[in-house]
């Protein structure tokens, strides 16, 4: 936890470099530039270093893809997810250099950081004074190198 923000990672396993969250999203809050629900990748909650995505229904920069390097926010890309529903699946995934956000299995968010390429794990992410949020049927795995130039999904 860094001010208002919240963190929560899966330590049951140990994850490679490349790795993924996904489950559904649901938010009350609408405020915007960097508020509301999502998920961490790379993250290590002991140092606060990693990267995040939030987002909720604010009609404006309500997506955000941020690093943490010892609890300093910067944020790397943000945007304005068309309406989206409580409820609808989104992913967060780590892919060398590339971060990558899905809403199904629509790109809608990706940047580029070469800070933390490897270490640390996924996770649930909360940020601001958000009232009532939920992540529903989560799920958290490895990407593993296919013989393509795509990965695949590898649950844990």
């Amino acid at each position: 936890e860094v001010g208002l923000d919240h963190y929560s990672i899966y330590t049951g396993v140990s994850f490679n470099a490349n790795h993924y969250i996904t489950g559904k999203l649901t938010v009350n809050s609408t405020g915007g530039g960097g508020l509301g629900v999502g998920f961490v990748v790379r993250f290590r909650t002991a140092s606060v270093d990693g990267y995040r995505f939030v987002l909720d229904h604010a009609t404006s920069n309500n997506l955000e893809i941020a690093k943490f390097v010892s609890g300093a926010h910067t944020a790397l890309v943000t945007g304005t997810l068309a309406p989206w529903t409580d409820g609808e699946f989104f992913t967060f995934e780590a892919v060398g250099s590339l971060l990558r956000v899905y809403r199904g299995p629509w790109l809608v968010a990706r940047v580029k950081d070469t800070t933390f390429t490897s270490g640390g794990g996924p996770g649930m992410a909360l940020s601001g004074a958000v009232t009532s949020a939920a992540i529903e049927d989560a799920e958290v795995g490895n990407l593993v190198a296919a013989t393509s130039n795509r990965s695949y999904r590898s649950q844990v």
